[in-house]
C-alpha cells in the first residue's frame, strides 16, 4: 500500500502509478518447473468485460467443464529440442511440445513438435510472440508469423497486434488478485488448405484477452472470441507436476473413427465416472474448436459423434480428457 499523500495535487499521480504493473521477462517469463491446471469453462454469455483504468472484472460464478495440465522444462533435456534452434524453454501439455525463446524482451512461440505423427511445425519467417517486454497499461506490440505444413497442403498467415487495455482486480473461482494487466491480441488470421481441385482460402478475426500479474508465470485467465469457430474461456491455477495419472501411463482407450472425417467424426471410449470429463478438439495452433462436455457422457462405454463439415481441412487433435488423466489422437478432416 503506498504511503498517505499529504497533497491532492499528488492524488492523481499517486493513482495512476498504483496502476502501473510492470510485466517483464524477470517476473512473467515461464520458467522450468512451472506447472499449470487450465480450468477450461463454459464460454455462454462470458464477455471480457470493460477496457480502462481501475477495472473490476468479476468472473467468480465461471462454471468448470474440463482440466488439464502443462508444464515447462529446459530444452536442454526436452525431446526434439535440438530440431528447433533458439528456442531455450519448452512446454509439454500431455500430447505436445511448444518450443519458446524466452529472453528480455519477448516470449516468442518457435514452433511445435506433434509425436503422435512426427510431425515438426516451425513458425517462420517470423515469430509466435506471446508476451514482448516490458509491458504495462497502453503499451502496444505487433508481431507477423507463418506456419507451413507440406504434408498435409495446409498454409496459415498470422498478423498479431497487442494492447494493454486495463488495469485492476481480477475475481476469480480460485480467488481475487489486484495489480492486474489486461492484454488485448487481435489476430489476423489467413488459411490456406489444398482440396484437391485448388486451394481455399479463408480470413478471419481472433480476439484474444489475457489477464496478467507480477509474478504469475502464465496469463490467469485467458477469454477468446474467435468468429471462424467458437469461443473459450480458462483460468489458470498452479499446480505440481503431474503424476503417475499422466497420459503416459493411464489406461482409458480412444477410438476415432473415420480418419479422416468427412462430416462427422465418432468417438469411443470407456469411462470410470464423468469427473472432470471432457473431450476437446483443437487444430495445430492449438485453438479448440469443439468440446463435449461430462453432462453429454456416462460411466461406462460411450459411443459420441462431432460434426466436422464447417471445420477447414486440415489435421487437428482429439483430447479425452478424465480423472485418470488425458489421451489424445490425431485425425484428418478432408471433404
Amino acid at each position: 500500500m503506498k504511503k498517505i499523500l499529504l497533497s491532492l495535487l499528488l492524488l492523481p499521480s499517486a493513482l495512476i502509478s498504483y496502476g502501473q504493473a510492470t510485466l517483464t521477462a524477470a517476473t512473467n517469463n515461464p520458467v522450468p518447473g512451472d506447472w499449470y491446471n487450465g480450468h477450461w469453462c463454459d464460454p455462454t454469455g462470458i464477455t471480457p468485460g470493460a477496457s480502462g483504468a481501475s477495472v473490476t472484472w468479476n468472473f467468480a460464478s465461471l462454471t468448470q467443464m474440463s482440466l488439464d495440465t502443462s508444464g515447462y522444462y529446459p530444452c536442454t533435456t526436452a525431446l526434439e529440442c535440438d530440431s528447433f534452434p533458439g528456442a531455450d524453454i519448452i512446454m509439454y501439455d500431455n500430447y505436445n511440445y511448444y518450443y519458446y525463446n524466452a529472453d528480455a524482451t519477448e516470449l516468442s512461440m518457435l514452433g511445435t513438435y506433434v509425436p503422435d505423427f512426427s510431425l515438426y511445425l516451425h513458425f517462420g519467417p517470423g515469430t509466435f510472440d506471446i508476451m514482448s517486454y516490458p509491458f504495462t497499461y497502453n503499451s502496444t506490440h505487433t508481431n507477423t508469423f507463418e506456419v507451413n505444413v507440406p504434408a498435409f497442403f495446409s498454409y496459415h498467415h498470422q498478423a498479431d497486434s497487442f494492447i494493454c487495455d486495463g488495469w485492476g482486480t481480477l475475481i476469480l473461482p480460485s480467488g481475487t488478485h489486484a495489480n492486474v494487466l489486461r492484454v488485448h491480441n487481435i489476430a489476423i488470421a489467413t488459411d490456406s488448405n489444398f482440396t484437391g481441385t485448388g486451394w481455399d482460402v479463408s480470413t478471419y478475426q481472433i480476439d484474444n484477452y489475457y489477464w496478467y500479474t507480477p509474478g504469475f508465470h502464465n496469463p490467469l485467465l485467458s477469454i477468446t472470441i474467435d468468429t471462424a469457430t467458437s469461443n473459450s474461456v480458462a483460468y489458470y491455477t498452479v499446480t505440481s507436476p503431474l503424476s503417475s495419472n499422466s497420459v503416459k501411463t493411464q489406461k482409458t482407450t480412444l477410438d476415432v473413427f473415420p480418419n479422416p472425417a468427412q462430416n462427422v467424426l465418432n468417438l469411443k471410449f470407456d469411462l470410470a465416472n464423468t469427473k472432470d470429463a471432457s473431450i476437446t478438439l483443437s487444430d495445430m495452433l492449438g485453438r479448440v474448436v469443439a468440446t463435449i462436455t461430462n453432462d453429454q457422457m456416462h460411466s461406462g462405454t460411450n459411443e459420441v459423434s462431432l460434426p466436422v463439415t464447417n471445420l477447414p481441412d486440415g489435421m487437428y487433435i482429439v483430447c479425452l480428457h478424465s480423472a485418470k488423466g488425458d489421451i489424445s489422437r490425431k485425425v484428418m478432416i478432408s471433404k
